[in-house]
């Protein structure tokens, strides 16, 4: 690494041979292959630059930094020229929004105000405002806001800075305006401007005009920007008003620690070029500066770094070590006190130019992904995977979030807010939920939103298996899901947060574990009355009786038909998505009318009337209790004389079943080929078993209650079962028709294509797979995929669903025999058959020039007249049939 930084690099890779691996190698007189693995250690562990060209490069990084005055963000670049463009682009993107700390996060609003004036849609934009304490970055926001405009316009605009402390700030701020034309003129320092100045200043901006020395009008055709040195604006007074936009620069202190952390190593790695060393900085140190408070700022939080590093530079030639103790004595009595309790041990310290910030993404990506994998497990039941996820919540919390510094910083601003509007829910519910169940969504929802972009893509990816956990947890409890759904549209109304399913599986796993839910419930029970607070008394005196949250309910005004409280029903089953029953109790009218009002819900909803706090109560006991219906109904109708109404919506989901006779893991892998074929994810419920459940329990009959069959597939021995579908002709043109026509209402025409491809495709790979012994399976029957789909656009011809896994198959064994040099034998008149089908041998050396380029190998006349013959029998097939 020594010998790597000794190494300078020239602005234009002129000496760039000085870091190849043969260069370094000699350097160092060791063999190539041991300096290369070395060299990609040293990358794996950040220190190293990476040019993978031919040759390979590799330049310490902290050379790398310091020569091209940059912070890197990628280490790696596919060739020399990659690495030339990154430089170029981060030259022109010195100021950059993307550039600055804190972008998508505590700066993200203050940003995106600023691009709203810069892109309004006349000359420069809107005059803006930018004010917060001194040193909070105002001037640097100011000039990539001037980056963003040039972007934007694509045109070449002047940006001019006039003085606020200047004695002429008037005459200043004129000759600024002329000389910018229909650029920016950024007032600086604004709030020295004299009284007197303000009001000739907010006289120009009304007039949007001024009179020059040579008595001629000029008109302000630039956009202005004003930097204030305060935290309000209250002082400014009518000057305000000229300014649409005003935009607050948030305090060092009011930063997230993830952001002060970076600043505190942008600081430090600055120092540590400009010194030609290392720089060792302690845990002590880090802690200190990011808890300390700066009456200016990033400005004076720069020069105490300028001044800590000069400190350490006197100590030490090579690298320096620099901890608490070389801090100014001045600190120990400004409220910034510090303690000395720092060992000189290795893991103490933080190299900067190695420096990797941890991704607080990965812990949340952890967290899921194993939440995920426990529901998917086969053998658990869902009340240990509630009870185990919540173990890994409460790790989750211990170890992120109360263990953590940084849990301060977004308590306040997320918390607080979560906190309010779960606890509004949940009291008039009656249930218990643990007070960091908020926690830990606020830190979920803080991290997606400001620190990283990983969870974005990770969700992109998880989000069908998350929302099959969520349904899941839904299908266990009725009676939660509307909790949740009233959460997740406080959020939404209250704090303009939208919850998504991973923020939404947080509180199902929390309600469901920490309060005595029955999962047994068979419906939701609801009591629509007619009068000011009539349901709400009812139901809240029988909740409150039985010590359960049993009823929801509704008033409605007097004057409401049936018809209104049908069309309500709907409203709320579509607002709160409830997927259960719905047990309904209303004070009067006609049922019959309901009957016809309610087709359009698809969950099945059973009427009594003449509902009374007794009969409330006798109700909400036998739910409890998980009565039959029947029974609840004829209780009611002899106790209270109340009549029963069902109508019956529900559309019983479709499903699948995957069997087989060599084990339930067996069936699992067939249903995975299958579900991994679908182009999509298709709201169909999934089903797998071995021989034994399907023949000799009511596995089936269970599973026809509640779902609609489309079809069962599995060995032929299972071929008495109705919608039955053997694996052995899967890939049977007819089968597959059968198959697409059974799932046509999930797939559109291209989605089913796709989807008979890659049938045919995961299929015939399981058979390769099993068959290769040299290549690597899914490549060669990639390769050799694209180049039979070329073959027959080609040849305007498609090839049979049951001749194509040969065709695949074939071909992959064809290139494994080239590869190994074990030619096709037996078959003579190449020449012959070259001349009669030249141009079948021309389309076929075209179609696979990609696999054949791959593989490095040649396709001979004899391989592809062995081709032709196996597409002349698909062809003789299709004849016959």
């Amino acid at each position: 690494m020594d010998y790597l930084k000794k190494i300078n690099i020239e602005a234009d890779f002129s000496n760039i041979e000085k870091f190849s691996t043969i260069a370094i190698a000699d350097g160092f007189h060791i063999s190539r292959s041991l300096a290369s693995q070395y060299l990609n250690s040293l990358f794996r562990e950040g220190k190293i630059v990476k040019i993978d060209s031919r040759p390979v490069y590799y330049i310490s990084r902290f050379v790398f930094e310091r020569d091209f005055d940059i912070i890197l963000n990628s280490l790696s670049f596919s060739s020399l020229d990659e690495a030339k463009e990154y430089l170029l682009n981060q030259k022109k993107m010195r100021y950059s929004f993307e550039n600055l700390v804190g972008f998508d996060g505590s700066l993200g609003e203050t940003i995106s105000q600023i691009k709203s004036a810069v892109s309004y849609p006349s000359g420069s934009g809107l005059n803006y405002l930018l004010y917060g304490e001194v040193g909070v970055g105002k001037s640097i926001l100011s000039k990539c806001a001037y980056e963003y405009l040039l972007l934007q316009t694509k045109e070449e605009k002047k940006r001019v800075i006039c003085d606020g402390r200047n004695n002429r700030f008037i005459r200043r701020f004129c000759e600024a305006i002329e000389e910018a034309k229909e650029g920016v003129v950024v007032i600086k320092r604004g709030n020295y401007i004299s009284e007197e100045d303000r009001k000739l200043l907010s006289r120009i901006l009304e007039n949007n005009y001024f009179i020059n020395d040579a008595g001629k009008r000029v008109y302000l055709s630039c956009s202005i920007v004003l930097l204030y040195d305060k935290p309000t604006i209250s002082e400014l007074e009518m000057i305000v008003d000229y300014f649409p936009i005003k935009c607050h620069v948030p305090a060092y202190r009011n930063r997230y620690s993830a952001e002060k952390e970076r600043i505190i190593i942008r600081f430090f790695k600055k120092e540590a070029h400009i010194l030609s060393k290392d720089i060792q900085i302690s845990y002590a140190l880090m802690k200190f500066l990011i808890n300390a408070n700066y009456p200016h700022n990033l400005d004076d939080l720069n020069n105490i770094v300028k001044e800590v590093c000069a400190r350490a530079s006197i100590e030490s030639a090579k690298t320096l070590y620099i901890g608490v103790n070389h801090l100014p004595e001045r600190f120990a009595y400004n409220g910034n006190a510090f303690h000395i309790k720092e060992a000189d041990l290795k893991d103490e310290w933080i190299s900067v130019n190695d420096y990797i910030q941890p991704d607080a993404s990965e812990g949340v990506i952890a967290l899921f992904d194993n939440i995920i994998k426990e529901f998917q497990s086969a053998d658990a039941s869902i009340g240990n995977c509630i009870k185990n996820c919540c173990v890994m919540l409460n790790k989750f919390y211990d170890e992120f979030i109360y263990n953590n510094q940084f849990n301060s910083d977004f308590t306040f601003s997320y918390n607080s807010k979560f906190e309010d509007v779960i606890n509004s829910v949940v009291y008039a519910y009656n249930y218990i939920v643990p007070e960091h169940c908020s926690l830990i969504i606020s830190y979920y929802c803080f991290v997606k939103k400001t620190i990283s972009r990983n969870i974005d893509d990770w969700y992109i990816t998880k989000e069908q298996d998350i929302q099959k956990v969520v349904q899941q947890l839904v299908n266990t409890n009725s009676e939660i899901t509307i909790l949740v759904e009233k959460i997740k549209l406080a959020f939404a109304y209250n704090i303009n947060i939208s919850l998504d399913d991973a923020g939404m599986l947080i509180l199902y796993i929390m309600f469901l574990n920490y309060n005595n839910l029955n999962s047994n419930r068979q419906f939701l029970s609801l009591i629509i009355c007619h009068g000011v607070s009539t349901a709400y008394s009812i139901s809240n005196t029988v909740n409150s009786f039985v010590g359960q949250h049993v009823y929801e309910s509704v008033d409605m005004p007097l004057d409401k038909t049936m018809a209104d409280v049908a069309e309500y029903v709907s409203k709320y089953v579509k607002r709160y998505r409830i997927k259960s029953d719905i047990l309904l109790l209303v004070d009067m009218g006609a049922l019959e009318e309901l009957d016809t009002h309610l087709k359009e819900i698809e969950n099945n909803i059973y009427v009594l009337n003449n509902v009374s706090t007794p009969m409330a109560l006798t109700i909400a006991t036998m739910v409890i209790q998980n009565e039959s219906l029947n029974k609840i109904a004829d209780v009611c109708a002899q106790r209270f004389g109340s009549s029963f109404k069902a109508c019956k919506n529900r559309r019983k989901e479709d499903a699948l079943i995957f069997v087989s006779d060599n084990g339930k893991n067996m069936a699992l892998r067939l249903k995975d080929t299958f579900i991994n074929s679908l182009p999509k994810h298709i709201d169909v419920q999934t089903f797998a078993c071995n021989r034994v459940d399907l023949e000799m329990t009511d596995f089936l009959s269970k599973i026809k209650e509640n779902y609609n069959i489309l079809f069962i597939l599995g060995a032929s021995s299972f071929e008495n079962c109705q919608n039955f579908i053997s694996i052995e002709n899967l890939v049977k043109e007819r089968e597959i028709d059968r198959i697409t026509e059974l799932l046509r209402s999930y797939l559109n025409k291209e989605e089913v294509m796709q989807f008979r491809e890659n049938l045919i495709y995961n299929f015939s790979l399981q058979s390769v797979i099993d068959n290769l012994s040299v290549l690597d399976a899914n490549k060669v029957l990639l390769y050799t995929k694209n180049a039979v789909s070329l073959l027959q656009k080609e040849m305007h011809y498609n090839f049979l669903s049951d001749v194509l896994p040969g065709i695949y198959i074939h071909i992959c064994f064809m290139v494994e025999r080239l590869v190994t040099k074990e030619p096709i034998a037996g078959i003579s008149d190449d020449s012959e058959f070259e001349r009669e089908h030249k141009n079948f041998v021309n389309i076929t050396k075209k179609c696979f020039q990609n696999l054949c380029s791959h593989y490095g190998v040649e396709l001979t006349v004899a391989e592809i007249k062995y081709l032709y013959e196996y597409i002349e029998d698909d062809r003789r097939k299709k004849e016959n049939e």
